[in-house]
C-alpha cells in the first residue's frame, strides 16, 4: 500500500511539474516574434553590428552593461536576426528556470516545495516578460540559481569541480549584467557568516577560496572599471535619501509579484502581507529542513536590497533584481508545502491549479502586453518599430527626404525594416539639382524633439504641413519645399549663410548624398551610414563672368570620432582648393579660410565630404553623430571687375 501511495504521489507531482513547465513554456514562446523589438531590446542588435573590438571599446566608455550579451547577439544577427531568434535565448533559459527552481527545492528541501515554486514562477508576469525580451535578465537569473546550487555543494563538500562550476556560473552572470555583483556579494556574506558563526578552520578556508573565486569571476570585466574611461556620468551617483529608497521597496516587490497590476489601489497591503507571511513560514520551516539552503536564500534576498538602499540607487527596476523574488518564491513554496502538511496530492493539485488558472489569467489579462504586434507600446513610444518601418518604407523614394526625432529612432526603424547592416535605400537619401520641389518628412515618436515644444510650435516654425500621418502611435509631418539650389552674385559684396535648419537646408543645398538631418540641439547634418562618405554641395554662380572676389569661408563642424574624416574644397570653374582635411578626433569646432581668386569665374562650389567609421559607437546604437556639419558662412568680398 505504501509503495502504491508513493507511486501515486510521485505521479501526481510529475503531472503538476509537467503542467507548470508546459504552461510556462507556452507563455514564453507563444508569438515570440510577433511583437516588434522595443527600445531596450533593439539597442542590443544595433550595437552588435559593430566589430568586436569596437564593442569592447564602447563597453569601456559608454555602455552600462558588460559586452558578452552584445557579442553573443552578433551570432544571432549573423544567423538571421529575427525577433524570435534574438529573444529565443531568454525564452529558453526562462523556461529552463522553471525546472531549475523545482530541482533546487527538491534537492535541498522537498519535491512538493519544488513543484509549488515552479508553478508560481511559471505564471509570474514579470518573469514571463523578461523571458520574452532580447535582454540578458532571464539568462542571468538561471546562472545565479545554478551558482547558488553549486555554492551549497561546495560549502558542504569543498571539491574543486564544484568550485570551478560555481566560478564559471558567476563569471558568465557578471559578464552578462553587472547587477550579478549584488548576488555575488550575497554569496560572500553567506560564506563568511557560515565560517564565523560558529568559527571553523575548514569553513574559513573555503570562504577565503570562494572569495578569491569571486575575484577571478569578476576579473574579465573588472578592467572596464579600472580603466577610468567611462564617460556616462548620468547613471552614476544619486542625491536621494535612504528613506526615499526604502519607500520604493514595497512597490518594487509588488512589481515582482504581479507586475502589470502593481498599481491597483488596495492590492498592495494584502498581496505583500500574504507573500511575507508565506515567506516567514517557509523560512522557519526551511531552517528546520536545511539550514544552509534556507540561510543562503535569505542572504540572496536581503543582501542585494541592503546594497541598493546603502547605495541610494534610484535607477532600479524590478527586473534588475528579480532573483530576490525567486529566492523568496522558493521559501514560499517550502512554507506552502508545510501548511499542506506535506501531502502530495493537495500540493500537486494546488500547483496544477496555479499553473493552469494562472496561465489562463495571464493570457486573458496580459495577452495584449505579450502577444500582439504592438504589445510593447505600453512601454512608451517606440515599441512598434517593425510596423512603422513597413509603413515608411514605400515612402523612401527619390524626391522625398526624411529626418527623425533622433538618430536612435532612425536606426531602430531602419533595423525594423532590414534586420541587418546591408545597404538600404534608407541610407541613400539624396537631393539633386534637378529637384525643383522636395517632400520633407519628419518622424517623431512623441514631442517634436528639440524643434518645438508641441505640434503648434512646429507649425509656427516650419509652416503648415502638407500632410500629417500617425502610423502606430508615431507621427510623420510632411512639408513640400520649393528649391533654390543655385545662388548668385551681382557684382557687390554678398554673403550666404547655410544652416542645417531642415526647411532651409533642403531649399538651399545644391546636392546632398548619403546625409541626413539631425534635429537635436541646434541641428546638424550627419552621414546616413558608416564608411559611406556623405556629400554636401553649395553652389554660387557669377552670371556675368566678369567679377572676381576674395572668397571667405567660415565652417562650423564637429569631428570627435576616432578615424572619422571631414574634408572641404573650394571648386572654381577650372581649379579646386583643398581647404580642410580634418581627421578625427579633431578638437576644432570652427574653421576659417580665405581664397583670393585673381580671375573671374562662372561658378563656385563649396563641397563637403564627411565619413564616419565604425570606431567608438555612441549610445544608443550609432556613432554617426560623431562627425557633423553645423553651419557655413560664405562671403564674397572685395569684388573686382575684369577690364
Amino acid at each position: 500500500m505504501t509503495a502504491d501511495r508513493d507511486g501515486r504521489d510521485r505521479a501526481a507531482e510529475l503531472v503538476a511539474l509537467g503542467g507548470a513547465i508546459l504552461v510556462g513554456g507556452w507563455l514564453r514562446f507563444h508569438h515570440l516574434g510577433v511583437p516588434s523589438l522595443w527600445w531596450d531590446e533593439i539597442i542590443v542588435p544595433l550595437m552588435s553590428r559593430f566589430p568586436t573590438l569596437t564593442i569592447l571599446e564602447w563597453s569601456a566608455t559608454r555602455e552600462i552593461h558588460p559586452p558578452l550579451y552584445h557579442l553573443f547577439t552578433k551570432l544571432l544577427v549573423w544567423l538571421g536576426g529575427s525577433e524570435a531568434l534574438i529573444r529565443g535565448p531568454s525564452a529558453l533559459f526562462g523556461t529552463a528556470s522553471i525546472a531549475l527552481t523545482h530541482l533546487f527545492c527538491a534537492r535541498f528541501f522537498s519535491w512538493r516545495a519544488g513543484v509549488l515554486c515552479a508553478a508560481l514562477l511559471a505564471v509570474n508576469p514579470l518573469h514571463i516578460l523578461i523571458s520574452r525580451q532580447g535582454r540578458p535578465y532571464a539568462v542571468v537569473l538561471f546562472l545565479l540559481v545554478c551558482a547558488a546550487w553549486k555554492l551549497l555543494d561546495y560549502a558542504r563538500g569543498g571539491r574543486r569541480g564544484q568550485l570551478l562550476a560555481l566560478a564559471g556560473c558567476n563569471a558568465l552572470a557578471v559578464a552578462l549584467h553587472y547587477n550579478a555583483i549584488l548576488f555575488m556579494a550575497a554569496q560572500a556574506c553567506w560564506m563568511w557568516g557560515r565560517a564565523l558563526l560558529p568559527p571553523g578552520r575548514d569553513r574559513a578556508v573555503r570562504a577565503l577560496v570562494h572569495t578569491l573565486s569571486l575575484g577571478a569571476s569578476f576579473a574579465p570585466v573588472a578592467w572596464f572599471f579600472l580603466l577610468g574611461t567611462f564617460t556616462r556620468r548620468d547613471v552614476v551617483g544619486s542625491n536621494v535619501s535612504f528613506l526615499d529608497v526604502l519607500c520604493r521597496l514595497p512597490r518594487l516587490y509588488q512589481d515582482m509579484i504581479l507586475y502589470f497590476d502593481g498599481y491597483v489601489p488596495g492590492l498592495e497591503a494584502p498581496l505583500l502581507g500574504l507573500a511575507v507571511a508565506l515567506g516567514l513560514v517557509g523560512l522557519w520551516r526551511g531552517l528546520r529542513e536545511n539550514r544552509a539552503a534556507a540561510t543562503l536564500l535569505l542572504a540572496m534576498a536581503v543582501v542585494p536590497v541592503v546594497v541598493v538602499v546603502a547605495g541610494r540607487a534610484t535607477f532600479l527596476f524590478a527586473r534588475y533584481i528579480f532573483l530576490v523574488h525567486v529566492c523568496l518564491l522558493m521559501l514560499q513554496g517550502v512554507g506552502t508545502a508545510w501548511l499542506l502538511r506535506g501531502r502530495a496530492l493537495p500540493a500537486a493539485a494546488l500547483a496544477l491549479a496555479v499553473s493552469v488558472g494562472g496561465g489562463a489569467y495571464c493570457l486573458e489579462r496580459y495577452g495584449r502586453h505579450f502577444y500582439e504586434p504592438d504589445s510593447y507600446n505600453w512601454f512608451g513610444p517606440g515599441g512598434n518599430y517593425a510596423q512603422v518601418a513597413d509603413v515608411l518604407d514605400p515612402w523612401m523614394v527619390p524626391g522625398r527626404v526624411f529626418f527623425f526625432e533622433s538618430e536612435g529612432l532612425r536606426q531602430s526603424l531602419r533595423w525594423g525594416h532590414t534586420r541587418s547592416l546591408a545597404a538600404s535605400r534608407w541610407d541613400a537619401q539624396s537631393i539633386v539639382p534637378e529637384d525643383s520641389r522636395v517632400e520633407l518628412g519628419f518622424v517623431t515618436s512623441g514631442t517634436p524633439a528639440h524643434l518645438a515644444q508641441d505640434e503648434a510650435g512646429l507649425v509656427r516654425r516650419f509652416g503648415e504641413p502638407s500632410r500629417i500621418d500617425r502610423p502606430f502611435g508615431m507621427t510623420v509631418y510632411t512639408w513640400t519645399v520649393a528649391r533654390n539650389p543655385v545662388h548668385r552674385t551681382d557684382g557687390r559684396p554678398v554673403s550666404f549663410l547655410f544652416e542645417p535648419e531642415p526647411i532651409h537646408f533642403v531649399r538651399d543645398v545644391y546636392r546632398a548624398d548619403h546625409v541626413q538631418l539631425d534635429p537635436l540641439w541646434r541641428g546638424a547634418v550627419i552621414p546616413t551610414a558608416n564608411d559611406q562618405p556623405g556629400i554636401i554641395e553649395f553652389v554660387v554662380e557669377n552670371p556675368d563672368n566678369v567679377w572676381y572676389y576674395h572668397v571667405y569661408v567660415e565652417l562650423l563642424l564637429a569631428n570627435i570620432g576616432q578615424g572619422n574624416t571631414f574634408d572641404a574644397w573650394a571648386v572654381f570653374d577650372d581649379a579646386e582648393v583643398h581647404l580642410l582635411a580634418s581627421r578625427g578626433p579633431d578638437s576644432r569646432g570652427l574653421a576659417k579660410f580665405s581664397v583670393f581668386r585673381e580671375k573671374p569665374f562662372k561658378r563656385f562650389t563649396l563641397r563637403l565630404r564627411m565619413t564616419c567609421t565604425t570606431r567608438t559607437p555612441n549610445y544608443p546604437g550609432s556613432n554617426l553623430e560623431y562627425v557633423k556639419f553645423k553651419k557655413c558662412l560664405l562671403e564674397f568680398r572685395c569684388p573686382m571687375r575684369k577690364d
